[in-house]
């Protein structure tokens, strides 16, 4: 559920949350949250498509800005295949009915829990994993969880609104991980063996701090276009 807010803390922990906030807005340089909070991944996730060729995805929690965006060859051009798994059924079927035109997608709707359907995949047949499921942190941790603890070696691993310190503790077992604060909500990026490196990915979040103002977010072809262009300049 990819495009769909977060549930509410309690009271004591938004204030807690409100002076991370701050907190990192003076240390880190993190902005105001976007006017926009479901397209602020758009740009990681275009990154890692043009440092890596991505065949393979695997999505838990589906959206118009991760599931459409994975199936667009401006932005994936090498993109076999997509499997997403979604547990708001009413959700998951509206993203399905724009996605049946392809046959590269696949929609698995789930009554339980993501974490619980994260056990059953094979984490080894993708490149890529998309976290941003549930509208309860909860549920989340438990899927990052999840997916960490299978170890994956090929994939990089992806996880929307990594501004929240719960997350960034799930993903820590990884072997490498960079939280990417040039937008907020802010995306994480993990990965064991994957050819990737931190230096490339902190290039990315300084061309996307750099442009942020200017970034065609809802354009994804002219996007892929501006942060392909910035990683080749970049390295």
């Amino acid at each position: 559920m990819a495009d769909q807010e977060l549930a509410k803390p309690p009271i004591h922990n938004r204030i807690v949350n409100k002076l991370r906030a701050l907190r990192d807005h003076h240390l880190l340089g993190v902005p105001p949250r976007a006017a926009d909070p479901y397209v602020t991944h758009l740009p990681v996730l275009v990154g890692v498509g043009s440092l890596l060729k991505i065949r393979s995805v695997l999505e838990f929690g589906s959206g118009n800005h991760s599931s459409l965006t994975f199936l667009d060859r401006n932005c994936f051009p090498d993109v076999e295949r997509v499997d997403s798994f979604e547990n708001d059924v009413e959700w998951g079927c509206s993203i399905r009915a724009k996605t049946a035109h392809d046959p590269r997608f696949t929609m698995h709707l789930l009554e339980g829990s993501v974490a619980d359907a994260v056990r059953t995949v094979k984490i080894e047949d993708y490149d890529l994993i998309f976290i941003d499921d549930s509208v309860e942190s909860e549920q989340r941790q438990a899927t990052i969880t999840a997916v960490v603890a299978l170890r994956p070696s090929r994939a990089v691993v992806v996880v929307h609104d990594f501004e929240h310190p719960p997350y960034r503790h799930r993903l820590r077992p990884m072997k490498h991980t960079v939280r990417m604060t040039a937008l907020n909500p802010n995306t994480g990026v993990g990965w064991n063996d994957a050819p990737l490196t931190q230096n490339s990915l902190r290039a990315l979040n300084r061309l996307v701090r750099e442009q942020a103002g200017s970034l065609p977010l809802n354009d994804k072809a002219r996007l892929a276009t501006v942060v392909r262009q910035g990683i080749r300049h970049a390295s």
